[in-house]
């Protein structure tokens, strides 16, 4: 029996969210989408941290677009003030924005549980050296996360498979560069995946539809999720069991696929928000017309659109 291989794709974005995770909990290869353009409405750049007052506190990294070579995630460029210096640092050049994030940090998250555990890295990766491209900056952090979270996903870059086509076509066809058996795409994916197209390539469709886990119960309400590294400073290495937390396992997602016996659409079902989830095979929507993923909002949080 040949056993499928599950890919997601999605934009690098800075820090993200713990429904990122899940996803690739779910999947064997990750395609890291740094062909497409830079959105000032996602999270490309940007992302959210609880702050020691107990409020939601964007960190965000300055970018200096008019130097960059395009407006492709690959050339877009870090725009690093002058270096800040204080005395534990004296002799140091770091940018005052890598300064400032490394400080919000330690100052939201040093009296948490695992701060300890992790702080070495992180200060490394904030101290250690300059950052020049966004992408090299959240390709670092993501290794780190995936590391952290005990995650076995294999990482590609979409502009080292030489990917073509837009919109529904570009992802179609980092999958089958990929070697995909079934896309693994968040729930607005349906606003543009051309769902006939990947079954007539053989690529299946899961759509996840993401619960965030009760250790981030407090952010639950705000209008957008707040990093993973909140809940691994949390809870560490219980943190990549949160993730999965009332969320659908990668083992019923093969089981449906294997049981349906061709390619075939699922997405995430429950009766009631509390209930168990579980996976429904449905039949392909109609051709759509939408905006390329790129296009829309391509933010981190719940409202993510890959």
């Amino acid at each position: 029996m040949t056993v499928p291989r599950l890919v997601t794709c999605h934009q690098p974005v800075y820090l993200p969210w713990p429904g990122f995770f899940h996803k690739l909990l779910l999947a064997d290869v990750l395609v890291v989408m740094d062909t497409v353009d830079f959105s000032r409405r996602g999270n490309q750049n940007r992302n959210r941290i609880m702050a020691a007052g107990g409020r939601p506190y964007w960190m965000t990294v300055p970018l200096s677009l008019k130097t960059s070579a395009s407006r492709r995630l690959s050339d877009v460029r870090i725009a690093n003030q002058d270096p800040g210096l204080d005395a534990e640092h004296a002799g140091t050049s770091v940018p005052k924005w890598q300064r400032g994030h490394w400080n919000s940090l330690r100052l939201s998250y040093g009296r948490t549980p695992y701060w300890s555990r992790y702080a070495a890295e992180l200060e490394e990766l904030y101290l250690g050296r300059t950052w020049t491209r966004l992408i090299d900056l959240n390709i670092a952090l993501l290794r780190l996360l995936v590391a952290w979270l005990r995650i076995d996903v294999e990482l590609v870059l979409a502009s080292e498979l030489g990917s073509t086509g837009a919109k529904s076509d570009l992802v179609l066809d980092q999958c089958r560069r990929s070697a995909a058996s079934l896309y693994v795409s968040g729930m607005h994916g349906k606003d543009y995946l051309q769902e006939e197209r990947f079954l007539q390539s053989g690529v299946s469709i899961f759509y996840q539809s993401y619960r965030l886990p009760e250790a981030c119960t407090q952010c639950s309400t705000l209008p957008q999720a707040l990093s993973v590294i909140d809940l691994l400073f949390r809870r560490g290495d219980a943190a990549k069991d949160a993730l999965s937390e009332g969320n659908i396992p990668r083992a019923d997602i093969v089981e449906a696929l294997l049981r349906a016996g061709g390619p075939t659409v699922m997405e995430t079902h429950a009766t009631r928000p509390s209930a168990r989830q579980s996976v429904r095979v449905r039949e392909p929507h109609a051709s759509l017309t939408a905006p390329a993923p790129e296009a829309q909002t391509s933010g981190d949080g719940p409202c993510s659109s890959l």
